[in-house]
């Protein structure tokens, strides 16, 4: 009977390095027709972190340079994106309406700027996002205009005061 050998071999153990890069937002299409921010990053973002309040559209009060003071930081909406390196936000009726009142700011692909807070996204390993400030702002790689005509949701006629209140979606 043949004797068995016992091989012994030793690999040395590489450390673990933890992963310390921010995400970073590549690019952004806005869309407000349906109402939908679509983002994507550098690497694979936790989805459930996305903090709108920490978003602005920024647009321009001439031409097509970025004016910080032309904005709306988004108040509401949701997402019901999977983790991963793109995140679509439902942009909520309110906003919507208030970036439409705003002169100059999204309503073509010329005045649609971004800028979020390191508080917006965490990637997988909670780093925080690369901050993107006001004053040099992301352009929007896409835009797609509202086509939707407003219509008459409800009205008001008061006879006894001469008023007629009209509320437009």
């Amino acid at each position: 009977m043949a004797a068995v050998g016992i091989v012994s071999e030793t690999k040395q153990i590489v450390p673990l390095v933890s992963d310390t890069t921010l995400p970073e937002l590549l690019s952004f299409e806005l869309d407000m027709n349906n109402g939908l921010l679509s983002m994507v990053y550098s690497e694979a973002v936790n989805a459930d972190s996305f903090t709108s309040t920490s978003v602005t559209l920024i647009g321009a009060s001439s031409g097509s340079n970025a004016d910080s003071n032309v904005n709306v930081t988004l108040t509401g909406g949701s997402t019901a994106s999977a983790n991963g390196t793109a995140v679509v936000f439902n942009l909520s009726v309110a906003v919507l309406n208030s970036i439409k009142q705003v002169e100059g700011l999204a309503s073509s692909l010329g005045n649609t700027f971004l800028s979020a807070t390191s508080s917006t996204i965490t990637d997988m390993t909670n780093n925080v996002l690369a901050v993107i400030s006001a004053s040099a702002p992301l352009a929007a790689s896409a835009f797609y205009s509202d086509r939707c005509a407003a219509s008459l949701t409800w009205y008001q006629l008061d006879m006894n005061a001469g008023t007629l209140l009209m509320n437009f979606s």
